[in-house]
C-alpha cells in the first residue's frame, strides 16, 4: 500500500518552507532553496507565478537575478554560468537554463527514481533531513530539479512555452509509467510514489495519461483464465489509487473501464480489498444514475455478496443500495 496521500504534496511543500527558515535562523547562511520556493506555480492553494521570476517575456534582457531557480544559481559552474550568459544574450531567452535544470530533473533511470522517492519520503516525515542528510551541493540540486519538475504537473500558469513543459513532464511521466511496469518491486514502487505526485492535482492532460495507462497495466495484470498472482495483486491496488486520484478527470468509459476490471479482479480473486471496495463506492458516487452505468457490475456484485462473508456483504449492500 503506497504512503502518500492526496494531500501530501501540499503539506511537503509548507512544512519544507518551515524546515528551510528554521535552518536558516540556526545556521545564519540561507540552506538549498526549498521545493516550494524556487517553483511558485499555481496548483490548488499555491501561490501565483511572479512575473520578475518566471515571466520575462523575450523581449527583456534576462539577468542572474531572475533566473527561474534563484537558489540553484549558486550551484552552477562557472563554465555554465558563462555559457547561459553568452546564448541569453544571443537568444534573449532562458532555454539553456530549462534545458539544463530539465536534464538534472529527468527521471530516466531506475537509480533517481530510487533516491528521490526516498527524499520525497524522509521530507515528508522529517523536512530538514533531505537538506541536512544530502551528500552534497549536488545531490541537493538533482532533489530540487526532480521537484520542480514534478511541480510543473500541476502548474496552472506556465513559466514557458507550453511545448516545453509538456515535453519536460511528459518526458517524466513516460519514464515512470514504464519502471511501474518494472521487475524490480521496489523500483515499481517508488515509480508508483512518485507518480501520484503528479496525479494528484495535476493537470487534466497528465491525468488522463496516468489514467489510460493505469487502466491498460490493469488489463495486461488480469490473466485471461485462473487467479492472479500475489504480487499482480498487490500492483492491481495501486494502480486503482492512482484512478481515486484522477477520479474526476475520467470520461464515464474510462470509469466503466475501471468498474468492470474492479469486478473481474473481484470475482477471480473470491476476495475483495477495502482498498477495490473503496475505489467501488467512489465510482458509483460519481456517477448520476450508477445503475444504468454499471449494470453488469452490478449483477455480479449483487452474485458475489451471496457467498461472501457478513462484512463483506454489509460493504455491498451499503454501495448498491445506499449509491
Amino acid at each position: 500500500m503506497l504512503e502518500a496521500k492526496n494531500d501530501e504534496p501540499g503539506v511537503l511543500v509548507a512544512a519544507l518552507e518551515a524546515s528551510k527558515e528554521q535552518l536558516e535562523q540556526q545556521s545564519g547562511a540561507p540552506t538549498v532553496a526549498s521545493p516550494c520556493r524556487p517553483i511558485p506555480c499555481r496548483a490548488g492553494g499555491a501561490e501565483e507565478l511572479s512575473e520578475g521570476a518566471c515571466g520575462a517575456s523575450d523581449a527583456e534582457t534576462l539577468d542572474p537575478s531572475r533566473l527561474i531557480l534563484p537558489g540553484l544559481l549558486h550551484h552552477l559552474t562557472l563554465d555554465e554560468i558563462l555559457a547561459w550568459r553568452v546564448t541569453s544574450r544571443e537568444t534573449r531567452s532562458a532555454r539553456v537554463l530549462l534545458q539544463h535544470v530539465a536534464e538534472m530533473g529527468r527521471l530516466d533511470r531506475s537509480e533517481s527514481i530510487l533516491d528521490f522517492a526516498d527524499k520525497i519520503r524522509r521530507a515528508c516525515q522529517s523536512p530538514g533531513a533531505v537538506y541536512v542528510e544530502a551528500r552534497d551541493v549536488e545531490d541537493m540540486k538533482y532533489f530540487e530539479c526532480r521537484w520542480w519538475c514534478t511541480k510543473l504537473a500541476s502548474a496552472i500558469k506556465k513559466p514557458f512555452a507550453e511545448t516545453d513543459v509538456r515535453h519536460i513532464v511528459g518526458s517524466n511521466l513516460r519514464y515512470l509509467l514504464g519502471q511501474c511496469r518494472s521487475a524490480d518491486a521496489l523500483v515499481r514502487k517508488s515509480a508508483h510514489y512518485i507518480l501520484r505526485h503528479h496525479g494528484s492535482g495535476g493537470l487534466p492532460a497528465v491525468k488522463q495519461l496516468i489514467a489510460e495507462a493505469m487502466l491498460c497495466l490493469m488489463e495486461n495484470l488480469l490473466p485471461e483464465s485462473g487467479k492472479i498472482s500475489g504480487e499482480a495483486s498487490k500492483q492491481f491496488v495501486l494502480c486503482t489509487q492512482h484512478l481515486g486520484d484522477v477520479l474526476r478527470a475520467l470520461e464515464k468509459p474510462q470509469r466503466q473501464r475501471w468498474a468492470s476490471l474492479l469486478v473481474r479482479f473481484i470475482h477471480e480473486q473470491q476476495k475483495c480489498h477495502k482498498e477495490l471496495i473503496h475505489s467501488l463506492k467512489l465510482l458509483w458516487r460519481a456517477d448520476d444514475d450508477p445503475n444504468r452505468s454499471y449494470p453488469e457490475a452490478e449483477q455480479h456484485l449483487w452474485a458475489f455478496a451471496e457467498t461472501a462473508s457478513t462484512d463483506v456483504r454489509g460493504e455491498f449492500a451499503d454501495l448498491l443500495v445506499r449509491c
